[in-house]
This record gives structure tokens, sequence and C-alpha cells, in this order.
């Protein structure tokens, strides 16, 4: 009986014991297996009969090798190995603080089947009151008191370090837990076989490094001020601050860098010369003089002119600029009175800054002032040939053709010949009267132009054919504009940008396209480039006309000479291509435009095919036929008036 007993005892323990084994790591289950082992020694040892120590002994050993080995070297088996024989093996745990779902699911749902010792009526699961001594001894593994050897605490230890591995993997939400926090974090813990304890967890939240600001060099810094929101009265006390060695290569640098300066410039300046290692140019005096004039800021100009007395040695190079900059600007009066007053400012007056102040004058087509100008200094400078030919181009610049036939009339009474500008100048301004009142005479008059140049013996060079050129294409003459550019190496004359760029325009307006992109191939042949602007204006004119995908080439053209398109010519392209139905082409060039940053990502209405407008036709008035009775009654009306306007009418009675 007390054989039946032990191998009862046993193998209630192994059951108990599987799970755990199960949850357990492989290197430690032999240890939990001799701790097994020797509590049940332990209790079994109370028994009088020596032949039930031994089998208890002999049992514990074989139950260790059969978790080792395998169930089949068990030397005892119940229903429940059996079972376990039949199942398939579990797959390997792939690590060790980690639990397969599913065999924890098998073990947790598993039923022990009824054997012989169990009676009817008890619970299967509770042992009998003679088995509770051996139970309890098995149960003090779990009882931090019990009295145990060394190796016995060393195994119990690792069984506990892993139970609190598997409650931290249950409830990976517990604050505390520090795998939780790993896990919160987004960093994996760690599967290595070393143990490490909670406390050797150190967890490195990454942090965000701080890009350290760029330093400044001195350009930028002194530019940052100038450009910068800082009082005129605060200039020079910041540029004092920077401490900066300033010398003539940084001057010209900043002035140039700096155009939202206004007149913090001038303060700069005046600092900067002050300054040691910094001496004033006349390089970087002229383009200071050209930022004042390009800003429309002539009281600037004025004082450093003044202050400059004593200084740097002004040239006409410097007159020039500042006289530019007033016909630019408008003011023809000042520029006159410029030209009056320039010795104040340190100029000589001479005839090279009369013909300066003429040729600015007469460009801007302002020959009346500059006539003025001529007729009194007449005394001191008088006029030659090249300042009556810039009258006539200033004249006809004003289109004032009666002015200019009378400029020429008193050039032939002072036997000046006239040059090529002026005839070309002629040429034009009768050019742009015909296609204001007559175009059809264009061809007529322009040619009395060209037979008085032949027969004054001036040759025709580019500007002739580029004014004919140009003048035919407004009236949509192309056929002849191309005539004459075939002409033109007969004259000795060689096509120059702008003749290439006007002809283009012209054929593609023409619905001429093939001929058009040949031109261009042309033009890349004599080694011209046109500009950004002359590419819009093609790719413009090719979508008023409806050819979109020839529009599309010429785009493509355009980037291949390596300009970036802006976002008028993208957002122009988009557009038609996408009413033209070329989806496809307009969403690639969209997607590309995005990507460079040129068009915002919200401007998705360029990709909307929009309708057609169809021309509103007006309405033809319909007359109504008329019936024979309405046309006699209306010809009876008719015969009426006709008679009475035979009646004379009765006089009115005289007053009494």
């Amino acid at each position: 009986m007390a054989k039946r007993l032990v191998r009862h005892t046993m193998r209630k323990i192994a059951e108990t014991y599987s799970t755990k084994l199960l949850r357990s790591t492989a290197n430690s289950s032999s240890k939990v297996i001799n701790s097994i082992a020797n509590s049940t020694f332990q209790g079994t040892q109370q028994s009088s009969n020596p032949f039930d120590r031994s089998f208890s002994i002999s049992s514990a050993k074989n139950s260790s090798d059969s978790f080792h080995n395998g169930p089949a070297l068990c030397k005892f088996s119940t229903k429940v190995e059996q079972r376990e024989n039949k199942a398939p093996q579990r797959t390997a745990i792939k690590s060790k603080n980690l639990i397969n779902h599913k065999s924890r699911k098998n073990t947790r749902n598993y039923k022990i089947p009824e054997s012989k010792f169990s009676q009817p009526g008890k619970d299967p699961k509770k042992p009998e009151s003679k088995l509770s001594e051996s139970v309890k001894n098995s149960k003090k593994l779990e009882n931090p008191e019990a009295k145990f050897s060394e190796s016995e605490k060393k195994s119990i230890n690792s069984q506990s370090k892993l139970s609190e591995s598997e409650k931290n993997t249950k409830n990976p939400e517990n604050p505390e837990n520090p795998k939780s926090k790993l896990l919160g974090s987004g960093i994996t813990p760690q599967t290595s076989e070393s143990k490490v304890s909670d406390s050797e967890i150190k967890i490195k939240i990454p942090t965000k490094r701080e890009k350290p600001e760029p330093k400044l060099s001195d350009c930028e810094k002194l530019c940052s001020i100038l450009n910068g929101d800082i009082a005129l009265d605060d200039v020079v006390d910041k540029l004092e601050e920077t401490a900066i060695e300033m010398n003539s290569h940084l001057l010209d640098k900043v002035i140039r860098k700096s155009d939202n300066a206004g007149r913090k410039a001038l303060l700069f300046y005046k600092w900067a010369v002050q300054q040691p290692g910094c001496k004033p140019n006349l390089d970087i005096f002229n383009a200071l003089i050209d930022y004042f004039g390009r800003k429309n800021d002539f009281k600037a100009v004025e004082s450093l002119l003044k202050e400059n007395r004593k200084g740097l040695k002004v040239d006409l190079k410097t007159f020039e600029i500042a006289v530019k900059s007033l016909v630019k600007a408008g003011r023809e009066k000042k520029t006159v009175e410029f030209f009056h007053r320039m010795g104040e400012h340190g100029f000589k007056q001479d005839v090279k800054a009369q013909k300066i102040v003429v040729r600015e004058l007469s460009d801007a087509g302002f020959a009346s002032y500059a006539e003025k100008l001529v007729k009194e200094k007449a005394d001191v400078y008088y006029p030659d040939e090249e300042i009556c030919n810039m009258l006539v181009k200033g004249w006809c610049v004003a289109e004032k053709l009666d002015e200019a036939k009378r400029m020429v009339n008193e050039m032939s009474i002072g036997r000046f010949a006239m040059d090529a500008m002026a005839y070309n100048a002629l040429l034009d301004c009768v050019c742009k009267l015909c296609l204001e009142k007559d175009p059809f005479r264009l061809m007529t008059e322009a040619k009395k132009i060209l037979l008085q140049m032949a027969g004054a013996g001036v040759p025709r060079n580019e500007e002739t054919f580029n004014v004919l050129i140009t003048h035919l294409c407004q009236i949509r003459k192309t056929s002849d504009a191309m005539r004459l550019f075939e002409e033109m190496v007969e004259y000795g004359c060689s096509p120059n940008l702008k003749t290439y760029v006007v002809l283009i325009r012209s054929l593609f307006l023409a619905a001429r396209v093939a001929e058009g992109h040949e031109m261009l191939e042309k033009m890349k042949e004599a080694g011209f480039k046109a500009g950004e602007r002359d590419y819009f204006e093609f790719i413009k004119v090719l979508c008023d006309i409806h050819r979109v995908e020839h529009a599309h080439v010429v785009f493509l053209t355009m980037k291949g000479n390596g300009y970036l398109p802006r976002i008028e010519t993208h957002a122009l392209l988009i557009r038609n291509l996408s009413g033209a139905g070329h989806t496809d082409k307009a969403q690639k060039l969209f997607d590309e435009a995005v990507e460079s940053k040129i068009i915002p990502s919200t401007r998705t209405d360029l990709l909307e095919q929009s309708k057609v407008e169809e021309p509103l036709q007006e309405k033809k008035k319909k007359t109504k036929k008329l019936t024979l009775g309405m046309k006699r009654k209306k010809k009876n009306l008719k015969l009426k008036k006709i008679r009475l306007s035979f009646v004379k009418k009765p006089r009115k009675p005289k007053m009494m």
C-alpha cells in the first residue's frame, strides 16, 4: 500500500511542477527537479520501511531523467504521460524571459484524468489526508523561512527571479516593471543570456541635439545691421559694437549687398571711411552714387558730392552715373541744372560732359531740353556732327517727325552728314507713325528712307534690318520679314539676338510651329541664348494659339539651357496642359514644381480642367415676312406721305 501511495504522490508532484518547468528555462529545469527530489526525500524519510525510502529516491532520479531525456525514459507511466507522448513536440521558446501563450493555455485548461485512487464525490485536485505531509514538504520551496542547503537556496533564488520576470512580462503596464517602461519608450528589452538585475537597467531617453548657431561673417553682420529695423541714430553705435576691422574690399562688398539699407548706407560709408584700415576708393564712391541713384535719393547724392570736394578726384564716369540716374527718374530739368552747377560738385565742365547730357536726354526722348542746352552753350561749345545726330534721334524717339526733318535740313545747311544711327531712328519713327495711321503705307514710306540712306552712301546695318523685321512682324507680315532675314547676308550683316527673338515669336504667332523650332536651333547654333522672359513669351504665344504640347517642348528647352522657370511660367503651362486634357504631364510638372518649392502644394486649382467658354453668338434679328395685305398697307402709307408733302400748309394768322 505504501508503494502505491508513493507512486501516486510522485505522479501528482510531477504534474503540479510540469507547468513551472515549461515556463522556466532549460538550464534551471534540472536544478528545480533536483530540489523537488530532495524535498520528497525529506518528506518520505519519516516512513519506517527502508524499501519505500530507496524507491522514492530512485523514482525521483527517474523523474528528473524523464524531464531531460523525454517521457519515454520514465519507469512509471500514467494516462497523462501517454497523452503527452501522442502530442507533437512544442517549439523552442525564443526568449527565456517571455512565455509562449499557446503552452500557457494548454497547461491551464488541462484536466487531470480520474485515477484508481480517486474516490467518488471528492475533488480530484485535493490529495488525501495521508499525503498532506509530503505536499507540505514540497511547498517548502516557496517558503523563504525554510532551512535548505546552499545548493537548494541557489535553485530557489533562481526560481524566484524567473517568477518575477514572468509576472513582469504578464503585466507590461505595471509601473514598477522596468521592462514596461522600456516598451513604452520604444526600447526593446535585452534578450541575452546574461542575467541583468532590475537595478542595472538604465533607460536612456534620446534628447534632441540643439543645432549650434552658425557663425556669421563680418559682411553678414554688417548687412544685418544695415538691412534690419534699426533707427538712423542707433546705426553708428551698433557698428561700433561689432568691433570689425574695416577695409576697402569689405566696404565695397557690404554696399553692393545692402539693397534695403537706404540712408543707413550713407552713415555706414562715413563711419567706415573714418576707420584706420579703410581708405576711400573711387570705385566704391561710384557704386554708392549708383545705389542712391537707383533709389531716387538725389539729396544723398548731392551731399556725397559736396562732402567729397577735397577728397577723391571725381571724373566723367561719376558724372555719367549721376546723369543717367536723373534722366531715368524723369528729372530732365534737374539734369540740365546739374550740368550748369557741375563745377560746384567738383566736376569740370567741357564738351564731353555736354555730349553725355545731350545723349542721355535724346535717348529718353527729351529732345527739346537737349536742343535748348545746345543752343545756350553754342557760343562756348559749337555743336558738331555727333550732337546734331543725337538731336535727330531725340526728336524721332519723341515721334515728332516734322522736328526731326527740320533738324535734318539744318544739318544739310551746316554740311553735317547723317550717320546710320540717325537714319535708323528716322526709319523707326516713320514705321511707328504708319502703324498708327495707315499700316499699308509702311513699306512704301520705309523704302523712301532706305533710298535716301543709299544715296547718302550710308550702308545698312543690323539695326536697320531689326527695325524693318520688327514692324513687319507687328502687322503679321511674317513672310516679308523672313525674306528680309535672308537678305541680311547679302548686305554683310549677321542677325543678332533681337532678330532671332522677334522672328521666333512671329512664327509661333502665325502657327508656323515647325519653322519656329528650326529658328530656335539656328539661334543656338549661332551662339545666342534667349533670356528667361523671351522663353516665357514663346510659351505664352503657343498657349494662346492652343499649341500646348509645343509649349511644353519649349519649356523643356528652356530648362535644358540652365534656366529655372518662375512661378508664372509653371502656372501658365500647368493650367493650359490640364485644360487641354494632358493631365499626366500637368500632374508631373506640378509635382516637380512643388518639390523644387516653386509652387506651393495648396495650388491644386491649377490642375482643374477649365471649361472652354464658347463665344456668345449674337442673335440675328429675323425679319418677318409681309403678307400681301401688309405690303399694300405699307405702300399706301408711303404714297400718302408723298401726296401730303406737296400740300401747302396754312399760314398762321397774324397777331393784331
